[in-house]
């Protein structure tokens, strides 16, 4: 029996990614195909042909504060007291003696230190310090929030998705993204957003993935592009209370859900806060996200969540780190092997700093026609630019396709595709975010 080799299968689940342009042998995505490989001949009757194809505090009023003449604005208390008029005569003069009425006003600070707070027109911030006091309690009032739960809207490459995301006072967060009835769970550990999501998620990233089923269903290091800015940075308090205190509220008083606010903009967006103290947070607007905020002051459910989101990250893939071919992928102890067929390759990372931080993993697919007989994956610490990998395909479709080939005269032929991801959390990874966690929720 014989079968022509014309390549991998085109559209396939295991077929090379198109080369970039300008550089051959480099995959326009995330992976890429080996070049090609030589041809096997064997006798007639037992033999077959190899092929390998590409691949809240008060104060008062400070020092010298005094009320306009014509009577203060505000609340005020007021004291008189009225001294007598005394008549006397001494020496044929007549000394006059008058006390005029004395009047002692005091000024009510408001809660947040504000002498004046807003004008009393309601269209903002009192004149002089008062408007940078109220985002001081604003941020004190963030720093002693256990964490905020968040709920809005999410546009990035087209999808339009809905947010459910809870995170802790230091940063950590999960929760969910749902575009088009598909979920998308988040986690957000350490400074670092990684993402669950299907085949159509990934492939609606540019420049994120060139084969999405490399990524889809399992945890994957979501690069800034993937949703368009740092989660983390946009949504955590500690983070928020830092860009703040340098800011300045918005002259004009706003509704958000029938809450008089008070705007800070920043160059992060806009934030919205409770007019009334202590002035809690309501709303983020940045670009494509806006979400409202709600404290949170029990997290007991959050932290569960997060363990065990965490200790799924073994093995979670970056998709912002790539490879190319070093040379051609080759045939090892394939000929006559109905135990297995290893494939070995020469990868080389395009992405500079990646050494010492992920592992490349070699992902290989033995093919005859447009069927998988098998695939096979291995892996190694990239400890430099350049890593040699192999793998064995030790699957039922090969040991049955080769028993036949062995057995049946003829030429056959089979072909092998193989491509290179990064993994970006190791076990040691996970078990110090996990401490990382504990830590936090001990308020350490």
């Amino acid at each position: 029996m014989s079968s022509e080799h014309g390549g991998p299968p085109r559209g396939g689940p295991y077929g090379p990614p198109a080369q970039a342009p300008g550089m051959p042998g480099r995959a326009a995505g995330g992976g890429y195909g080996p070049p090609p490989g030589a041809a096997r001949e064997h006798p007639a009757g037992n033999g077959y042909q190899a092929v390998a194809a590409p691949g809240r505090s008060r104060q008062g009023p400070p020092p010298g504060f005094g009320a306009p003449r014509g009577g203060p604005e505000g609340p005020r208390r007021r004291r008189e007291r009225n001294v007598p008029l005394l008549v006397g005569a001494i020496g044929g003069g007549i000394l006059l003696l008058v006390a005029t009425t004395v009047l002692v006003i005091s000024l009510r600070a408001d809660d947040d230190g504000d002498p004046g707070g807003a004008n009393r027109n309601g269209t903002g911030p009192a004149a002089g310090s008062g408007g940078d006091r109220r985002v001081s309690r604003a941020v004190r009032t963030l720093n002693a929030t256990p964490g905020m739960n968040y709920t809005g809207t999410l546009s990035s490459a087209g999808d339009d998705m809905q947010v459910r995301l809870s995170m802790t006072k230091g940063g950590s967060g999960t929760g969910t993204l749902t575009a088009s009835g598909r979920r998308i769970d988040v986690l957000v550990a350490d400074g670092a957003t990684y993402l669950r999501a299907d085949s159509a998620f990934w492939r609606a990233r540019p420049g994120t993935a060139a084969t999405p089923g490399d990524f889809a269903g399992r945890w994957t290091k979501a690069p800034a592009s993937a949703l368009g800015f740092d989660l983390e940075d946009a949504l955590a308090p500690a983070e928020i209370g830092r860009r703040l205190r340098p800011a300045r509220p918005a002259a004009r008083t706003e509704n958000i859900n029938g809450v008089p606010a008070f705007r800070v903009p920043t160059a992060r967006g806009d934030h919205y806060f409770a007019a009334a103290a202590p002035h809690r947070l309501l709303r983020i607007r940045s670009g494509t996200l806006r979400v409202d905020a709600d404290p949170a002051t029990d997290m007991s459910a959050v932290f569960p969540e997060l363990r065990d989101r965490i200790r799924r990250l073994s093995g979670a893939r970056d998709p912002a780190v790539r490879f190319q071919a070093q040379g051609k992928l080759q045939f090892s102890n394939c000929n006559n092997n109905v135990s297995g067929c290893t494939l070995k390759m020469t990868a080389a990372s395009l992405s500079p700093g990646a050494e010492g931080r992920v592992r490349a993993v070699m992902i290989g697919t033995i093919t005859v026609g447009r069927r998988a007989l098998g695939t096979c994956t291995a892996g190694k610490p990239l400890t430099s630019t350049t890593v040699d990998l192999s793998c064995t395909v030790r699957s039922q479709g090969w040991q049955t396709w080769m028993q036949r080939a062995r057995t049946t005269p003829g030429t056959h032929r089979y072909a092998a595709q193989a491509r290179v991801v990064a993994e970006a959390v190791s076990a040691a990874d996970v078990a110090a975010l996990l401490a990382r966690i504990d830590r936090e929720e001990r308020g350490g």
